[in-house]
C-alpha cells in the first residue's frame, strides 16, 4: 500500500519559505515587544529617579535643620539639666526659649517625616532592578539610612514628652530629678545622633551625584518656611 503526502499548492520550496516568513515575523514581534517593554522600564526608571531626587532634596533640608539646631538644643538641654539638679524641691517652671523659638513645651525638637515613601513604592513596583546596579545599591542604603533617621526622630519626640511635667510647678524628689536628668541625657544622645546622621546622609546623597542645587533648596524652603536655618545661642528665660 502506498501513502502519498499532500503537496503544497505551490510546492515544498514555497511552503518552507512561507513558514520561514511566519517564524521571522513571530521573532520580530517578540523582539519588538521586548523593545517596548525595555522602553517602558526606562521611562519608569527616569520618573522614579526624578521623584527620588525630590525626596533627597527634602531629606537634605531636614538634615540641614538638624545641624542648625544641634548646638543650641545641646546647650539648652545642658542648662535645663543644671536647673533640675540645683532647683529647690518646688520646681518653678519658666518659659522655654531656644534656637530662636519659644516652644509651648519644655523641649520640642524638630519632629519631621523623613521621606522614604517613594523608595518604598519603587521597591513594590519592581522598578529597583531597572535603576542601574550601582545606583540601586547606593539608593537602597541611603533610604534605609533615612528610615533610621525617621525612627530616631520619633524616639526623640517620645522622649521629649517625658519633660512635659516640668512645665508645671511640681515637687522634685531625688528619684524624679534622676529620671528627668536621664531623659535629658537621652535627648542629648538623640540630638547628637541626628546631627551626625544628617552629615552622613548628605555625604551619601553627594556620592550618588544627587546633590541638590541652590535653586532646588530655595524652592523647598519656601514651601516649608518653619524649618530652622540658624543656631542662635539659647537661653532658658528666667524673667
Amino acid at each position: 500500500m502506498h501513502f502519498h503526502l499532500p503537496k503544497p499548492l505551490h510546492g515544498w520550496r514555497e511552503f518552507v519559505g512561507e513558514v520561514g516568513i511566519i517564524v521571522i515575523g513571530v521573532l520580530i514581534a517578540l523582539g519588538a515587544g521586548q523593545v517596548v517593554e525595555s522602553l517602558q522600564w526606562a521611562d519608569k526608571s527616569r520618573s522614579a529617579k526624578t521623584e527620588l531626587h525630590q525626596q533627597m532634596v527634602i531629606a537634605w533640608l531636614l538634615g540641614e535643620e538638624r545641624e542648625a539646631v544641634h548646638q543650641c538644643a545641646d546647650d539648652y538641654l545642658s542648662d535645663l539639666a543644671k536647673d533640675v539638679v540645683s532647683s529647690p524641691p518646688l520646681w518653678h517652671p519658666v518659659p522655654a526659649k531656644y534656637c530662636g523659638a519659644h516652644p509651648r513645651r519644655v523641649y520640642s525638637p524638630p519632629d519631621r517625616p523623613w521621606p522614604t515613601e517613594v523608595w518604598r513604592a519603587v521597591e513594590t513596583e519592581g522598578t529597583v532592578s531597572h535603576l542601574g546596579g550601582s545606583y540601586s545599591r547606593e539608593a537602597s542604603f541611603l533610604f534605609d539610612f533615612i528610615k533610621t533617621m525617621n525612627e530616631e526622630n520619633t524616639a526623640e519626640t517620645s522622649e521629649a514628652a517625658a519633660l512635659n511635667a516640668l512645665a508645671y510647678p511640681i515637687t522634685l524628689t531625688a528619684d524624679s530629678r534622676t529620671e528627668f536628668v536621664r531623659s535629658i541625657e537621652r535627648l542629648h544622645y538623640e540630638n547628637d545622633i541626628l546631627a551626625l546622621g544628617s552629615q552622613q546622609m548628605q555625604a551619601q546623597i553627594r556620592a550618588l551625584g544627587e546633590t541638590p542645587t541652590p535653586q532646588e533648596l530655595s524652592i523647598v524652603r519656601r514651601s516649608v518656611p518653619y524649618l530652622h536655618r540658624s543656631d542662635p545661642v539659647p537661653r532658658r528665660s528666667h524673667d
